[in-house]
């Protein structure tokens, strides 16, 4: 059973979020000079580096759109039955209000995390246990973290060589800041 209380629902739909630095680096003097072989003209397609090219993009966008029914299948099959409407109609990157989502089927029930807590517990056969709730909270983003939105103690940025930074009590590689910056298929967005 699915639950929703005053919440943000849905956001079925895929993004590659890509970032494209090239007319700065053009205004800079710099110039991308990355290597590929001959035989895989796409490796390099992602590059924010270098100027997006219609190629490159249709062949991304067969990425995204394949992703995309992938995830409206795993949707409308979890929500077999129960979906008022079509898929293609739901599954349109809108956000819904947990009313808008009941409406839609996307969730049996309004109602707030409690009762869903209790509802888990019945059907899980801990009745009278001491079930423990855990509650995950989010990895703060390199932006949450040079913003002070982390939730960390605070702290001095302070250099560790060329390619490692200490910020808020936290380390941070070179390598894990590109790896961020690379487009990435996503699927999930958290409202915030």
């Amino acid at each position: 059973m699915n639950y929703g209380w005053f919440d943000l629902i849905g956001n079925i739909g895929v993004l590659l979020q890509r970032f494209n630095v090239s007319k700065m680096l053009d205004k800079w003097g710099v110039e991308e000079t990355t290597l590929k072989s001959e035989k895989s003209p796409f490796k390099n397609a992602e590059s924010m580096f270098r100027p997006e090219t219609p190629e490159a993009n249709a062949y991304l966008k067969t990425i995204v759109d394949e992703a995309y029914v992938q995830f409206s299948t795993v949707v409308s099959t979890g929500r077999s039955g129960k979906l008022k409407g079509k898929i293609e109609d739901i599954a349109n990157g809108k956000v819904y209000t947990a009313n808008q989502a009941f409406k839609l089927g996307l969730v049996d029930k309004v109602d707030y995390p409690e009762s869903a807590y209790a509802e888990a517990i019945t059907r899980a056969g801990l009745v009278g246990k001491t079930p423990q709730i855990v509650r995950l909270k989010p990895t703060p983003g390199l932006l949450d973290m040079l913003s002070g939105q982390a939730g960390i103690a605070g702290g001095q940025a302070s250099g560790g060589g060329a390619s490692k930074i200490e910020l808020n009590g936290i380390k941070i590689d070179g390598a894990d800041i590109y790896e961020m910056l690379l487009p990435k298929v996503m699927y999930l967005w958290d409202g915030r």
